[in-house]
């Protein structure tokens, strides 16, 4: 895995894989916090829509047909629901219900590349439940087998608190720093 290296640009810090869009186990960053990006309530339908954190869009870039690996998130209830995260688990931590998280709580996070079963990093059934909160590193995704780039505004942590589940909804606060 590799290690997160800060960078500092003007006022805000962005650790390199962060930068980079690629996810590793994070060591430790710059105490400087980016500004917020945007944050808002993230209403997940689980029709099969797929939605883009780094989106500015009110409706969080959301689309239905299209691979949710190609936004950032897409949610699929259930028995056991899933909130489903491209470049999972790479590029998720599960927060548990402490609440409060930072930045740097996120940026500091142990986002393990593993798929192993003992890998905590799945965001599904009580991981869901409210109060529980979720890092996300957002990805920059390619056209399978080329270098056409389909979005290429990733590169930014989020966090996730769940608000409320529903047998068809799950209700997010995001907070996404630049």
């Amino acid at each position: 895995m590799t290690g997160l290296v800060a960078i500092v640009t003007g006022t805000a810090t962005m650790p390199t894989a962060l930068a980079s869009g690629n996810a590793g186990h994070a060591r430790s960053v710059a105490r400087v916090t980016p500004k917020v990006r945007r944050e808002g309530i993230l209403v997940l339908s689980g029709n099969g829509a797929a939605y883009d954190l780094d989106s500015r869009a009110a409706n969080w870039g959301q689309t239905i047909g299209k691979a949710w690996t190609d936004q950032n998130i897409e949610y699929f209830p259930g028995h056991t629901p899933v909130l489903a995260i491209a470049g999972e688990p790479a590029t998720d931590v599960l927060m548990g219900t402490r609440g409060h998280w930072t930045y740097q709580d996120c940026a500091n996070a142990r986002y393990d590349s593993s798929y192993s079963a003992s890998n905590p990093n799945t965001a599904k059934g009580s991981a869901l439940n409210v109060g529980h909160g979720i890092c996300v590193i957002t990805q920059n995704t390619f056209e399978p087998g080329t270098k056409e780039l389909l979005k290429s505004d990733g590169g930014h942590v989020a966090l996730l608190v769940v608000k409320a589940r529903t047998g068809t909804t799950l209700t997010v606060q995001v907070t996404v720093w630049q």
